[in-house]
């Protein structure tokens, strides 16, 4: 296991730390679910040597794999519409999978929540989560990358294991959500608008980004005509989350 060097200079005094991810950060497999037995052994140039042990548990172990699912025949994104008015909202459904054999973990907001086109996933209180997964709708010019974000599933959809929501193997799950337009988004119009599969603090999944582009086009009136919309209250997070 190589150290992971900050401050201190490795081997010289101080503390070093070592950072063990069971291979998945370099694209292998992690070891099979069980107890394992760790053990450190530092020592110094006099010769004074301390070994620690300690175990390590790994419960539900594996490479996470999900998926937008293209259906054979259709769309792998379905829009409400390709065409809105300032203060309409859009609407879309994506099929998610999880296709290995490792649980998925998720988070918020669910399925089915409005956002106003001026907010993101942080107005809401769902801020990044390290090793979550989520579905964005993302767009050309967009400020943060995939700004509206969904959770895997309802919570009726997720299976809770340690106070966290996971999406099962095997499980497939339909995603909704929708964007009032209260402003214009982006510098084009039409806008391309597409989805993709977020793994926070880690990638946009591989080969599931930018996943089927779409041209939304925002109707405009002339300057004197431009309505305002009506001011929305940003939904309450929700307690124990």
């Amino acid at each position: 296991m190589r150290e992971f060097e900050q401050v201190v200079v490795a081997n010289a005094e101080g503390p070093h730390y070592y950072d063990y991810e069971g291979g998945v950060d370099n694209g292998a497999t992690p070891p099979p679910d069980g107890t394992y037995p760790i053990v450190v052994i530092a020592q110094d140039l006099e010769g004074q040597r301390v070994r620690v042990e300690k175990e390590l548990t790994i419960q539900f172990g594996g490479v996470p794999r999900v998926r937008i699912f293209s259906p054979p025949n259709g769309q792998t994104v379905t829009w409400n519409k390709t065409a809105v008015t300032l203060c309409d909202t859009l609407t879309f459904t994506v099929t998610v999978e999880n296709y290995g054999t490792t649980p998925i973990r998720t988070s918020g907001p669910p399925p089915g929540t409005l956002y106003d086109s001026e907010w993101n996933y942080n107005t809401l209180g769902w801020f990044t989560e390290a090793g979550v997964f989520r579905l964005g709708i993302g767009y050309e010019n967009e400020l943060t990358n995939y700004p509206y974000r969904w959770a895997l599933g309802n919570p009726e959809d997720l299976e809770m294991i340690d106070g966290f929501t996971y999406l099962m193997p095997g499980q497939r799950v339909l995603v909704t959500g929708s964007i009032r337009m209260t402003n214009v988004f982006g510098n084009r119009n039409p806008q391309p608008v597409w989805a993709g599969l977020i793994h926070e603090d880690v990638e946009v999944v591989r080969f599931y980004e930018r996943v089927d582009p779409h041209a939304i086009t925002l109707d405009l009136p002339d300057e004197a005509n431009m309505p305002v919309c009506e001011p929305r209250e940003v939904p309450e997070f929700p307690e124990g989350n």
